[in-house]
């Protein structure tokens, strides 16, 4: 069950997680972030959150370093600096 908070909390469920990231919740489970355990609790960090948000672009520029993998970059033919460009 869900509570409401004034305030995050520094650890939450996927669901609230979620909400705080502005994803849905089957959205958020696909972004494979970090998650601590707590019992047989599964939850995520309000730094980890955060961090992952501000890694994000803004209106497509691209804000942080992007890793490439280099086998996929020569299956299309192409050099790492290639495709991070």
């Amino acid at each position: 069950m869900s509570q409401s908070y004034g305030y995050a909390p520094r650890l939450m469920q996927a669901r609230e997680a979620a909400r705080y990231l502005g994803v849905s919740e089957s959205k958020f489970r696909s972004l494979d972030l970090q998650s601590k355990r707590s019992g047989g609790n599964r939850l995520w960090d309000l730094r980890d959150l955060d961090d992952y948000a501000d890694r994000l672009e803004y209106n497509g520029e691209k804000t942080c370093e992007i890793e490439t993998n280099d086998k996929a970059a020569a299956a299309f033919g192409m050099t790492p600096n290639q495709a991070a460009a």
